[in-house]
């Protein structure tokens, strides 16, 4: 990576900007990362982690997302 150079500007205005949209990249990703681990899919939001358990110990047939 080549160096990153930060500059923090005193403003009054409200937060906001192009750094936002990148987080909603963040559930596709993740869903994308289980279903590369388990072969499973995602079906539900948030994520249960004792359904995420149950699926990658292999506990059960049925699909918990």
């Amino acid at each position: 990576m080549s160096e990153l150079v930060v500059h923090i500007i005193q403003s009054f205005e409200p937060p906001g900007g192009v750094g936002e949209a990148g987080t909603s990249a963040i559930v596709p990703a993740i869903a994308n990362a289980i279903f590369a681990a388990t072969g499973m899919r995602l079906r539900k939001m948030p994520v249960d982690a004792t359904a995420l358990k149950q699926l990658v110990n292999g506990a059960g047939t049925k699909n918990p997302f």
